[in-house]
């Protein structure tokens, strides 16, 4: 089981989350936290891919974020 199979695409890392797909581009484009596996649309098809350690990150994130922590 490689790396590839253990990822999940936006749509999905947004859905089990709850951060939506717009918040991930825009923190992926601050470089807040970017997909580790897959940085995203690179060439034809290519779209960001998160590892579940990612969304263990962004989960955190957010519920700072709701806490008023920057």
């Amino acid at each position: 089981m490689g790396a590839l199979d253990r990822s999940f695409p936006t749509h999905i890392a947004a859905e089990l989350t709850d951060v939506s797909p717009r918040t991930l581009l825009n923190w992926c484009t601050r470089d807040f936290i970017r997909p580790s596996v897959s940085p995203g649309r690179t060439g034809p098809g290519g779209e960001r891919l998160y590892s579940f350690r990612d969304l263990v990150a962004i989960r955190i994130a957010d519920i700072l974020r709701q806490s008023g922590i920057d």
